[in-house]
């Protein structure tokens, strides 16, 4: 899941994410939220679509 969220978000490092990964938004797909261990970060629109599209290919595949 760290690979997925990194592909999205510039300043993430590769080896940042140790333990806890959380994407977030409200009930109408607004204020879209990604939280790993500690960091935060305001995502827009469409690349909140693009991780979950491609968690959900993965998971399709796994």
């Amino acid at each position: 899941m760290a690979a997925v969220c990194g592909r999205f978000v510039d300043d993430m490092e590769d080896t940042a994410v140790k333990e806890n990964i959380v994407l977030q938004c409200d009930e109408n797909f607004k204020d879209p939220l990604l939280y790993m261990d500690g960091f935060l970060w305001q995502l827009d629109r469409i690349h909140f679509s693009g991780m979950i599209a491609r968690l959900t290919k993965l998971k399709a595949s796994g």
